[in-house]
């Protein structure tokens, strides 16, 4: 698995860098560079002291780099819910995909409680009542 993710790294870089995967940038680039983790920490200096990476290349890299670390590193942001409107507000975006079907067209957040609030190892359930459907 390791070789063949590394293979296809390789692959993936050597036509970034418009290089053939056995090229000299490209050996050096690994030989100097073996870790993944090495190689994403990478900056434009080093790479341009490999012969045959240019500022340009080295630019194209290292963006390309930047790229797979953003989309990679999952980002987490805590949310506190005071309140239903909290709740679904931080559901609202979630719920654009069931406004199209039609079952919650035209409802405000208003008309939506919290009725219930559950968490068990990160993951939580939560109940929202429409208030104009349910009278209880």
């Amino acid at each position: 698995m390791y070789n063949y993710c590394y293979e296809e790294l390789k692959k993936l870089i050597s036509e970034c860098l418009r290089e053939r995967p056995d090229s000299y940038p490209i050996q050096q680039l690994f030989d100097q560079f073996p870790t993944t983790t090495e190689l994403m920490d990478v900056s434009e200096q080093q790479l341009m002291c490999i012969k045959g990476i240019g500022i340009g290349k080295a630019r194209q890299l290292t963006a390309m780099l930047k790229l797979a670390k953003t989309l990679t590193v999952p980002t987490y942001e805590q949310t506190t819910i005071r309140s239903p409107k909290d709740a679904f507000d931080l559901l609202e975006p979630d719920f654009s995909l069931l406004n199209q079907i039609g079952p919650l067209n035209n409802i405000k957040s208003e008309q939506w409680n919290v009725r219930t609030l559950s968490g068990k190892s990160g993951f939580y359930s939560i109940v929202l009542v429409n208030d104009t459907q349910d009278s209880t």
